[in-house]
């Protein structure tokens, strides 16, 4: 089996032990979601309501992350994914995939209401709040790493991101009169700050990596 096709079984390996660990947590915050979308609706003005949709799935990453690191400590197969022929920034993209995927379906679920209620999807306001959540939670992995206080600090961070993302996005979008814009900023954020974070992790994978090193 050549270099490449054993770190994409291990990267899907590692993945799918975190969906068997989480994925009943994924049912309740998808669900969450859907009933908190529907109650944010009551909100005015729209900016307020876009403000509540980005507050609430960052929020949603962070518990997610935590619950990640938290499977990632206790599941039986963390005793082999050390061993893994990954390194830390390919574990920290494996250890994404699933709570990234969780994150988008929370923000997707948050406009059920309105679907069901208007006939059409807001897929600018999705993609911002999605966005905004792929902005927190690189930044939020990095929780169960640090020390209580580090990880609060983590949180905060991962909370500002979010809204930096979605406020970027809307400033753009209103000083071109461009949803397209707004989205696209939004995205061009998330991935700035989505790859460092996700690269900071990585190293922190990898400072954390109890394998002895050769002398």
């Amino acid at each position: 089996m050549s270099t490449r096709a054993m770190r994409s079984a291990a990267t899907f390996a590692i993945a799918a032990s975190r969906a068997r660990a989480l994925w009943r947590l994924a049912i309740l915050l998808i669900a969450g979601s859907a009933l908190a979308g529907a109650a944010i609706q009551l909100i005015d003005p729209a900016t307020s309501r876009i403000a509540a949709n980005v507050l609430f799935t960052a929020l949603v990453a962070i518990t997610l992350a935590y619950a990640n690191g938290d499977a990632a400590r206790t599941d039986p197969f963390a005793a082999v994914e050390e061993a893994a022929p990954l390194f830390g920034r390919q574990r920290a993209r494996a250890n994404a995939v699933f709570p990234a995927a969780v994150v988008v379906g929370c923000a997707a679920a948050q406009y059920i209401w309105p679907i069901s209620h208007a006939s059409t999807f807001p897929w600018e306001a999705f993609v911002v709040n999605a966005a905004a959540a792929l902005t927190a939670l690189p930044i939020a992995l990095s929780v169960p790493l640090r020390s209580r206080r580090n990880g609060v600090l983590y949180a905060i961070f991962a909370l500002a991101a979010a809204l930096l993302c979605a406020s970027f996005g809307g400033a753009v979008g209103n000083s071109t009169q461009s949803d397209l814009a707004a989205v696209l900023a939004s995205i061009g954020v998330a991935i700035m700050i989505g790859v460092l974070a996700l690269r900071q992790y990585g190293e922190a994978l990898a400072r954390y990596d109890p394998l002895p090193r050769s002398t």
